[in-house]
């Protein structure tokens, strides 16, 4: 399978481990940002990421991003297949 971005770039997959370790290190930076008493989205978000590659281990995974906000999506291959196929036009919107 192909994935490509809004810009019709090529995505190239990544192993699942590389994937693992970005968002960990996502997660470490956002909790060093954060009081200690507090517990903001970033680090709820970062939280969620690590928890669905966790999920998905072993899986090819993909990262996508938003050409408008930047925002980074990771999804796995069987993830994106399954959106594809009940997709209209073979277009996946990202959440």
């Amino acid at each position: 399978m192909k994935i490509r971005d809004t810009n019709t770039q090529e995505v190239t997959p990544l192993g699942g481990a590389v994937a693992m370790r970005a968002a960990e290190v996502r997660l470490a930076d956002a909790e060093a940002a954060t009081s200690d008493s507090t517990e903001d989205g970033e680090v709820r978000a970062a939280r969620r990421h690590v928890d669905y590659l966790r999920r998905e281990a072993g899986e090819v995974i993909y990262e996508l991003k938003c050409p408008t906000c930047g925002m980074r999506y990771d999804r796995s291959l069987p993830h994106l297949t399954k959106d594809v196929r009940h997709a209209p036009a073979g277009r996946v919107a990202l959440k």
